[in-house]
């Protein structure tokens, strides 16, 4: 249950230095905490019902909120069962095929709402199992590259970010340079 938490190494070790009862205190606070949060599917079908009226900034950021702290096994059912990691793969391709990354930066609502939809990648990719899922899409790579262009510091960041594990698989090197 403690490695479903997702904890990083600093938590973990704090968490570990608490006495026993602590400890479980912290275990059923974050149990509480995860009761709590909606599905994967529920939170997919909210985002995509009544043809994706749901699906912007807030709802998105929701999903940021939900995908950095809660528990492994919520994003990797995200992604694996409910494929949930497509939808925002397709809103950005969406965006790079409209041609929209040239003005993207001219329309504070796009902006907002294409950070968060890079967030969102970023969290999925921090979990070993789905960050596979992502990199065996062979269009988001190209897609991240393109925000490179977008002329806007934050997404530049992100999208740099988003890159990151590309770099690291030594088969997709190739890719990269080409």
């Amino acid at each position: 249950m403690i490695s479903d938490m997702g904890l990083n190494n600093n938590e973990y070790e704090k968490m570990m230095k608490l006495d026993i009862k602590k400890r479980w205190e912290f275990i059923q606070a974050q149990n509480t905490k995860y009761s709590q949060l909606p599905s994967p599917q529920c939170i997919i079908k909210y985002i995509t019902m009544d043809d994706y009226q749901n699906f912007n900034a807030n709802s998105i950021e929701y999903l940021h909120s939900i995908l950095k702290d809660c528990f492994v096994t919520w994003i990797a059912e995200f992604v694996s069962k409910f494929k949930g990691h497509t939808i925002l793969i397709n809103k950005i391709q969406q965006y790079e095929a409209q041609d929209n990354f040239k003005n993207l930066h001219e329309n504070e609502k796009d902006i907002n709402l294409f950070k968060c939809l890079l967030q969102c990648i970023n969290d999925i990719q921090n979990i070993d199992s789905c960050q596979h899922e992502l990199i065996n899409d062979k269009t988001l790579m190209y897609s991240i590259l393109n925000a490179l262009f977008i002329q806007n510091d934050d997404i530049f960041i992100l999208a740099l970010k988003d890159l990151l594990p590309y770099t690291l698989f030594a088969e997709n090197v190739d890719k990269i340079i080409k």
